[in-house]
């Protein structure tokens, strides 16, 4: 059975996940001593954190009680679905070690089911102490070929999240490769013109992908021709194209705002790929638009059971899209091999 994880802030949202179609969950949680101990609260009044412990920033997309994370854990057992907890900042210093060990502690006692976690050194480290705790390896992590699969497996990983720009026949590739491994994959939501695997950059600090940049040419010699000038507009408004989804994301469409779709692919993941999950992201996102994202989600894997194709899944879903005309040039695409019919092709 393929399952369908989704984000949750609190326990309240746990039963409206579950009845929305998430059969696993994953969370934030903010320790207190880590916001005073590895960060200024004082310099925003916000809450935002300077140091992330799981690569989102804001108080909005963590839980921020230890008692909430345990009703939260809690209400998940109760509906029979596991709780993942991200603790997947790229890397920890030495320092840190001691309290993020103790704190994977904390979330096992409060009944968390298994960990997110980026840095290998902390994956390496969980595996010393001897844990028994399932680790899945974030998309901050760049999983891109066999051997990288290979070598986290080593390392005691039980699940890889695939990273946000990968072909289907990569994915194919590489779990039918590792096949004692669990995969997931970014379906909906959080898509960004970046690669988590190699960006350095803080939301909380501005962030420079969402930045509404102006640009100017200039020849090295002479002067831009009429037909080089008129490629650089273009190659210029299909980037603006690809990346409007990301800086316009107020507008929204029955509160789905869809800023990165990947559901035209998985009538190909479903088929061809050992997938064991298929992902909601958005941790920070508002609970309608998970909701909304969960049936669409929902809707897409149903119509792939009974044999639909990627086209069939387009005409169902573009109507819901707040810029159903960017799904048509594939600009939102998280799978653009299976926009353009590449997944048909045969995985080698």
């Amino acid at each position: 059975m393929m399952q369908i994880l989704a984000p949750v802030n609190g326990s309240g949202q746990v039963p409206l996940m579950v009845k929305a179609g998430a059969t696993e969950l994953f969370c934030g949680y903010t320790d207190g001593s880590w916001m005073s101990d590895y960060n200024r609260p004082e310099a925003d009044e916000t809450g935002t954190q300077q140091l992330s412990l799981n690569r989102r920033e804001s108080p909005f997309a963590n839980i921020t009680s230890y008692d909430e994370l345990k009703k939260t854990a809690a209400k998940a057992g109760e509906l029979g679905v596991p709780l993942y907890a991200t603790v997947n900042a790229p890397y920890y210093t030495g320092r840190n070690y001691p309290f993020i060990l103790e704190y994977i502690r904390a979330l096992q006692e409060a009944g968390v089911s298994g960990i997110v976690v980026a840095d290998p050194g902390l994956i390496q480290a969980v595996g010393e102490q001897e844990m028994g705790i399932k680790i899945i390896l974030s998309t901050c992590t760049q999983v891109a070929n066999i051997a990288a699969a290979r070598f986290f497996q080593s390392l005691g990983v039980s699940r890889i999240t695939f990273p946000r720009h990968i072909t289907l026949r990569e994915m194919a590739r590489i779990t039918a490769a590792v096949p004692e491994m669990e995969y997931e994959c970014l379906i909906l939501e959080d898509r960004c013109v970046f690669d988590d695997g190699n960006c350095n950059t803080l939301h909380c600090a501005g962030e420079f992908c969402r930045d509404d940049w102006t640009t100017s040419y200039y020849a090295a010699a002479g002067e831009i021709g009429f037909q080089e000038a008129q490629r650089l507009r273009q190659n210029e408004t299909a980037y603006r194209q690809w990346v409007q989804p990301y800086v316009d994301e107020t507008a929204d469409r029955e509160g789905w705002q869809n800023n990165g779709c990947g559901l035209c692919a998985v009538p190909y993941v479903m088929r061809h790929c050992r997938m064991t999950a298929l992902k909601v992201s958005g941790r920070n996102l508002p609970l309608i638009q998970k909701l909304k994202s969960l049936w669409h989600l929902g809707r897409a894997v149903e119509m792939a059971g009974r044999g639909a194709d990627p086209a069939d899944i387009r005409r169902e879903m573009q109507p819901h899209q707040v810029f159903p005309e960017l799904c048509q040039l594939g600009y939102r695409c998280y799978f653009p091999d299976a926009f353009d019919g590449r997944e048909a092709k045969k995985v080698s």
